[in-house]
């Protein structure tokens, strides 16, 4: 018998961003695909989110059907640069309603979960929610101005 702990998570989706947005849309005007290779964990793209625009400042899934699933987890990189209090920081959000509504479920804090200029790795298990199958997540900035960025690439999206 397996232990609960060993049972594989099925991918749902992964996005290196390579040949484009993939899983994930554009918010807005603070959101960008970057295509130069510095901030990128691997190869030359990842999503490029600042400032703090509410959903300019996002980026986010297609519907995902998650309806015979119970957890999610969301595994990915990040860059962050220009950061410089502990109010700036970064979301990871949850909707379960087509994105009508969106709930925070991690948080990213410069000074205290990051700081500037290094790669990242983190991996969050979502519970708790009744998942549909017009699921979406999202990544938001949350910081003071357009010089505070953080670059997301490698995501991997599970649920079990």
């Amino acid at each position: 018998m397996c232990h609960p702990d060993r049972i594989a998570w099925p991918q749902i989706i992964y996005d290196d961003f390579e040949s484009g947005w993939g899983n994930w849309n554009d918010g807005g005007r603070d959101c960008a695909l970057y295509e130069g290779g510095t901030y990128a964990h691997q190869d030359d793209n990842a999503i490029e989110l600042r400032d703090n625009s509410g959903v300019a400042s996002s980026m986010t899934t297609d519907d995902l059907n998650l309806v015979a699933y119970d957890e999610v987890k969301v595994d990915f990189w990040y860059y962050p640069t220009g950061f410089d209090n502990s109010n700036e920081d970064f979301w990871l959000q949850i909707s379960t309603n087509g994105g009508e509504s969106f709930e925070t479920v991690e948080e990213w804090n410069w000074d205290d979960e990051f700081l500037n200029d290094d790669f990242y790795h983190d991996s969050v298990t979502i519970t708790g929610y009744n998942l549909t199958s017009n699921t979406r997540l999202r990544f938001r900035c949350d910081a003071s101005d357009n010089d505070n960025l953080v670059y997301i690439d490698e995501v991997a999206v599970s649920a079990q």
